[in-house]
Formats: C-alpha cells, sequence, structure tokens
C-alpha cells in the first residue's frame, strides 16, 4: 500500500500494485485510437513521471499543453503499445519496448467538448533508468520530470485553471512551487486514472 502522505514514493510499491490491476478497456470498432506512455523514473525525489511541453503548433489541437508522449494509432500499428512505443521515438528520441513496460491503465474517451472527441486513448506505463538521452522533434518545446509526491500534495492541485483559448474553468496540477505551467484536460485525467489504480483516491 503506498501512503500519500509519504514523501518518497518508490517505484517497486507502485510496479506491484499496477501488475495487480485489472484495466478497464474500451473496443474500438473504427481504430478511432491514440495512445500514451506515462514513463516512470527514480530519483533522489521518489518517483517521477515525465511530461512534455507541446510545442506552439497552428496544426496542434493541443498546441503548447502539458502532455505524454503519444498520438493517434497508424496503420502500421499492430497493438497501441506499439502506437505508444512508436510516438514516444518519433517525439522525444527515447526507444521503449516491451521490457520497458510495467502496465496498462483504465482507457479514456475524449469528451463531447474535446478536439479529439470520441477518441479512444490508452496509456501504457514503462520506466527507465536516468540519465535518459531525449532528442525532442519539431512537437516538442520542452521536457518535464515532476515527482508523483508533489502532484499528490493538496496544494499542487487547481480547480479554476482558465486555459488560453479555451471557455470555461477547469481542474489540473501544477507542475511545481516554482513552475506556473498547468496539467489538465486528457492529461490530467490520466494521471487521475493512474493514481485511482495505486488506490490514491485523492482524485
Amino acid at each position: 500500500m503506498i501512503d500519500p502522505l509519504n514523501q518518497s514514493i518508490h517505484l517497486a510499491d507502485i510496479r506491484n500494485l499496477l501488475r495487480e490491476s485489472k484495466p478497464a478497456l474500451v473496443e474500438s470498432t473504427d481504430r478511432r485510437e491514440a495512445a500514451v506512455s506515462l514513463l516512470l523514473s527514480e530519483e533522489f525525489q521518489g518517483t517521477e513521471l515525465l511530461l512534455i511541453e507541446r510545442a506552439h503548433r497552428d496544426s496542434d489541437p493541443w498546441s503548447g499543453q502539458m502532455a505524454f508522449p503519444g498520438g493517434r494509432r497508424e496503420l502500421q500499428d499492430e497493438t497501441v503499445m506499439d502506437t505508444a512505443i512508436r510516438e514516444t521515438a518519433e517525439e522525444i528520441g527515447v526507444h521503449l519496448d516491451v521490457k520497458n513496460r510495467i502496465s496498462r491503465i483504465d482507457d479514456l474517451v475524449a469528451p463531447r467538448l474535446s478536439h479529439a472527441h470520441g477518441l479512444i486513448i490508452s496509456c501504457h506505463v514503462f520506466e527507465a533508468q536516468r540519465p535518459i538521452h531525449f532528442d525532442p522533434n519539431e512537437e516538442v518545446h520542452d521536457l518535464v520530470w515532476v515527482p508523483i509526491a508533489y502532484l499528490l500534495r493538496p496544494d499542487s492541485h487547481t480547480s479554476d485553471y482558465r486555459p488560453p483559448d479555451y471557455d470555461g474553468v477547469f481542474s489540473g496540477f501544477r507542475i511545481s512551487d516554482e513552475d506556473n505551467r498547468i496539467i489538465w484536460g486528457l492529461t490530467y485525467r490520466i494521471i487521475c486514472s493512474f493514481f485511482r489504480t495505486l488506490n490514491l483516491s485523492n482524485y
């Protein structure tokens, strides 16, 4: 059992809990699927997860947002895990394979008001040892490791984020006490699902 008040959340505990979980999967009939990689690594602050800040591009509906490496399934992808691995290599230059994979968490379906309405998003959890060499492509502006223990702190959470170019108020996580970037939208939902899978019921 992981203690959410513990400032050092160990990867071994996460690995054991995820391997015992049974993700809820959504069947696709039209291959409107996407996949992301939730990459974990353990450092002196405990286990951290990797996020990218997407580059500001007119062609990208998630331009400038914090996200996981990932994208839509393509014809050459035999499985959605292949999609996650391919997209991670293309976007950040990290080559994962099945031996890096820990588990998969519940699938999400993009909501009606999303740019990707109806898209089924699968999240595959991988682990890696650092240092890691990154080679980001033009879709990625920045990469950041975020301690899981920080995201579990109540003061990391906001319920009144107003993203630019969007109507409405959204929940999200701050990156750190010193960083005003906000994790929101589908990435926020994936992290909340990840925490629920670990029996961290804050969200």
